[in-house]
């Protein structure tokens, strides 16, 4: 029998209305599990477990005085069939129903209802052996920061040859998809390709060609836009000795958006060279030709120039280890641009919460698309990001509770201003060192990276950042921190940041853990600052075999000018495990505060299973 309540309440920034959603559910079940095979278990063999059972469930929504009952028809399974497993062809059919859990950071987690069915199939022998694979996906997710339902439909195809001295591997990946949320809805069509081969030239492997082909192309709305791109790589490796290497680098990319494209192409040849065990240089000469072509706009842009690498690493006695890394770089770019505006496609950025994410370009008119890695899923601003102007940059910033994960990546489609043709070289320095003592349980690090712009500097944004980064950090048995200070200087966003951490785990007891951490950030621009404190307890007690509890809770407090939030999470689960019984009850509290937006829940939920 399951049991769940849930009481939310919204306070609407503008209006100041309040609308409250009282939900309850109470769900008896009765569960069969079988596993077994038809005539020998080589010839088709299966396995279910089976709930089936009736759900009432009240809702109530006070904001417009109505109230719902509903009773239906519950199934939760889990199914898999196998056919002919011994051979080559054997063929595998899954079918799954349930609810479980998802989290995007903690302080936000959400109940996802799931269905999803499968299979897969192919011939597994041979020289080149293949696989088909088909699903279905439905699920709904409740208790984020809103609701979703999502449908998906994947077919895939993959193929293999292995031989002696190589491999290959050819896919192709055909997905329908549509999300659907409160008020906006969006749904696509994807195809994937890939090409993949690897080509060793003697018996140690140590002499290879590495080639990859990627194309995909994305049909969405509704935007109506139809996304493509192609990505070409080469890569050979040559050891000559044990100590001397060569590396060769080749890549093409080409991606289409709507009536913007841009083209790369890009290569290097470098050296590597192992003087001594602790010293390693790297050498190498590069060049890419990037041309963006949108309406009524282009840009051209040729680069080339090499880099130079030093790793060092000593052991200082037997208390300290010390690492030293310097490197110089130096290119020379010339710059062809014409019209009014700069389409740019699929920029790739990754989203961290302690450190400001800037777009490339300066003087950014309009941000069209934020997507996931690869193209598929559409993130909305001010529900999933919000964008901070910096001068004449743009920052992007995730909102925690959003769909973007803390650390994610995101493809970024925008215009931006077209810059003055120009030729200039450029200048990169930089130097990192570390000393950690006593078995790394303490250690000092810092670094300095210097970019200096020579030419018609009078015609670019930015021609000169200075980067300066010093921390210290601890890790001793149950105490782990540090701190960290950038200064980064630069002649358009300059800015300071701050960030402590630490991290406290115990275990009072051998049946029981205690883990408290903080993290305190500051980063500070020449007219506001963003400041952000964060706490995060958990404990576990394990009380017999048979009974263990959970409680953890946190506190979450950003604030900067056009964007405050705070978040408190509190959650506690108790486990019982006895014989053929199992319970397990749980309780969980969060009060969100979003753009004035104020959102408190409250869900409630019991689980009582007995096996017969």
């Amino acid at each position: 029998m399951d049991f769940e309540a849930e009481n939310e309440e919204r306070t609407l920034a503008k209006s100041l209305r309040s609308v409250t959603r009282e939900r309850w559910l109470l769900v008896p079940r009765l569960g069969l599990d079988a596993r077994g095979s038809v005539y020998h278990p080589n010839l088709l063999g299966f396995g279910m477990a089976l709930e089936l059972g009736a759900d009432r469930e009240h809702l109530a929504l006070d904001s417009a005085d109505q109230a719902y009952d509903s009773t239906g028809f519950l199934q939760r399974y889990h199914a898999t069939l196998t056919l002919l497993r011994k051979k080559p062809y054997a063929t595998f059919l899954s079918a799954d129903k349930d609810v479980s859990f998802r989290q995007s950071d903690f302080f936000h987690r959400g109940e996802v209802n799931s269905q999803r069915f499968g299979m897969t199939t192919g011939y597994r022998a041979g020289p080149v052996p293949i696989t088909f694979s088909g699903s279905h996906l439905e699920e709904q997710v409740t208790g984020l920061t809103r609701l979703s339902q999502r449908v998906q439909d994947v077919f895939t195809v993959t193929a293999s040859n292995k031989r002696d001295r190589g491999h290959t591997e050819v896919s192709y990946r055909w997905e329908q998809y549509a999300q659907d949320e409160p008020d906006y809805v969006q749904n696509g069509v994807n195809h994937d390709a890939s090409l993949s081969d690897v080509e060793y030239f003697d018996s140690a492997q140590e002499k290879r060609l590495i080639s990859t082909l990627l194309w995909s192309r994305l049909s969405t709305a509704p935007s109506s836009f139809r996304t493509e791109s192609l990505h070409v790589t080469e890569r050979l490796d040559l050891e000559h000795t044990p100590s001397f290497a060569t590396f060769y680098d080749y890549s093409f990319s080409a991606n289409t958006t709507g009536l913007a494209n841009t083209t790369t192409h890009s290569g290097r040849l470098g050296v590597r060279h192992q003087l001594y065990d602790n010293l390693q240089s790297t050498a190498d000469l590069h060049a890419d030709n990037v041309r963006a072509i949108g309406p009524g706009s282009r840009l051209a842009t040729a680069r080339f120039g090499g880099r130079v690498n030093e790793a060092y690493t000593r052991h200082l006695g037997g208390w300290g280890l010390l690492t030293f890394n310097c490197g110089f770089q130096l290119d020379s770019e010339k710059r062809d641009s014409s019209g009014g505006e700069l389409f740019i496609v699929d920029e790739r950025h990754t989203l961290r919460d302690d450190v400001p994410t800037f777009l490339a370009q300066p003087e950014v008119v309009a941000v069209t698309a934020v997507t996931d890695s690869s193209g598929t899923f559409h993130y909305r601003q001010g529900l999933d990001y919000y964008l901070v102007s910096r001068g004449t940059f743009t920052e992007l910033r995730r909102i925690p509770g959003g769909t973007i994960p803390n650390g994610g990546a995101v493809l970024v489609d925008y215009t931006a201003a077209a810059q003055a043709s120009a030729a200039y070289d450029t200048m990169i320095t930089g130097a990192n060192l570390r000393i950690d003592f006593w078995e790394r349980r303490l250690g000092l690090y810092g670094r300095v990276n210097l970019t200096d712009t020579f030419g018609d500097t009078h015609l670019l944004v930015d021609s000169e950042t200075t980067e300066t980064v010093i921390g210290v950090d601890t890790d001793w048995s149950w105490l782990r921190a540090g701190a960290e200070l950038i200064d980064h200087d630069s002649d358009l966003v300059p800015y300071r940041s701050l960030r402590l951490y630490e991290s406290f785990a115990f275990a009072p007891s051998s049946r029981s853990a205690l883990g408290l951490d903080l993290t305190q950030t500051r980063t500070m621009y020449p007219d506001r600052d963003q400041i952000t404190y964060g706490f995060i307890g958990r404990y576990r007690q394990r009380f017999s075999a048979c009974f263990t509890g959970n409680i953890e809770g946190g506190k979450s407090i950003e604030r900067g000018e056009g964007f405050d939030q705070d978040v408190t999470t509190a959650r506690f689960a108790f486990d019982l495990t006895y014989a053929q019984l199992a319970v397990n009850f749980g309780y969980e509290f969060a009060n969100e505060t979003l753009y004035g937006e104020k959102r408190i829940r409250h869900f409630l939920f019991l689980r009582v299973k007995r096996n017969f």
